[in-house]
């Protein structure tokens, strides 16, 4: 088994790597050039996932991976670095965000474990080309990382995120030992002394990844007499997400639910 302290430099690794690709504009190496073709082909298989919001979301992860902020993690984890009987993690990942199931990857080679996913969508995604980066950065770290087309039997742990109504179905079929995260919702309180650059940044937290992160803000709570053209002004930067197609076929679908209610 690896060494908890080469797991980690592993991760890190991973994560300097990543930072390097962000800055570069012009890429010669075959992996690097892969993950640039992936990145612009995202939106083929996944309409939410855009160019733009895709190298946001890798960025973000390159302060995650730095070796400061894992020390962190593992401060609030410390059983990470405890030996312990190897578990077979199967991990369905969900389609709402770029690099969905990469925390959950991170956690499952820093705890030792083996991860299991599938990718259903096409042959290389994002996630399992970071996955294999990390091979190439520690060649041993293979064993740990399995890409399948079914999960083994033996892989009968599983982390996964489901937004049906069928819940309770998927839980017995998936047995006890299973993580299931459901949809959540954010919300934001405004205050009486909120001003426009506040509202500013309260729209990158409503409209970054077209507002599908359980981390996106869905309801807000004003005040009484609230000057909402002053908000929506503040907001205009974000106007261009109105015309992307899928985010105006859902925009439309809401509101008719929502007159529908009403």
């Amino acid at each position: 088994m690896l060494k908890f302290s080469d797991r980690l430099n592993a991760i890190t690794q991973l994560g300097k790597w990543i930072k390097d690709f962000c800055n570069q504009s012009i890429f010669e190496n075959k992996v690097e050039m892969s993950l640039n073709t992936c990145i612009q082909m995202q939106h083929i298989y996944n309409p939410w996932h855009t160019e733009a919001f895709i190298r946001k979301e890798l960025w973000l992860w390159t302060g995650k991976l730095f070796h400061e902020s894992l020390a962190l993690l593992i401060k609030q984890y410390p059983d990470l670095e405890v030996k312990r009987a190897v578990c077979q993690i199967a991990v369905i990942p969900g389609d709402d965000l770029p690099l969905d199931g990469f925390s959950d990857f991170i956690f499952t080679i820093l705890a030792s474990h083996h991860f299991y996913c599938r990718n259903i969508n096409h042959q290389h995604d994002l996630l399992q080309l970071l996955t294999e980066q990390l091979i190439s950065i520690e060649p041993k770290l293979a064993d740990n990382i399995h890409w399948v087309e079914k999960f083994p039997k033996l892989a009968n742990n599983f982390l996964v995120y489901d937004k049906s109504e069928n819940i309770s179905k998927l839980s017995q079929y998936l047995g006890p030992n299973k993580i299931i995260r459901r949809k959540k919702i954010s919300l934001a309180i405004i205050g009486p002394n909120d001003r426009h650059e506040d509202f500013k940044l309260l729209a990158d937290d409503i409209f970054n990844f077209f507002g599908r992160s359980n981390y996106n803000v869905r309801k807000m709570y004003v005040p009484e007499h609230f000057s909402f053209p002053v908000f929506f002004e503040a907001i205009e930067h974000f106007s261009y997400v109105v015309r992307h197609n899928k985010y105006r076929s859902e925009e439309r679908r809401v509101g008719k639910e929502c007159r529908s209610r009403w």
